[in-house]
């Protein structure tokens, strides 16, 4: 991202005070960050974002389906009394 303002906002190594502060304030930092990526609209269209931007939400269906997968399983097992 050579374009002023699309680097990340830097790290911040060493934070004194509360950490819940320098994690809320370091959210606060990349969500302003990825508001300007999506403001720009090359990187909006961009596959790349997209599939970053969905990445929660496949993830969280894929937890769904290993869940109802293990539970199918522990189903089919309890009727011999072995549970998985």
């Amino acid at each position: 991202m050579s374009a002023k303002g699309m680097a990340p906002p830097p790290k911040h190594p060493l934070s004194l005070g509360d950490r819940r502060d320098a994690t809320e304030r370091r959210r606060a930092e990349l969500e302003k960050w990825l508001w300007r990526l999506i403001g720009t609209p090359d990187i909006a269209r961009s596959t790349q974002l997209k599939a970053f931007l969905e990445f929660d939400r496949a993830l969280q269906r894929a937890q769904q389906h290993q869940q109802r997968k293990l539970e199918q399983q522990r189903y089919v097992f309890s009727g011999c009394g072995v549970v998985c």
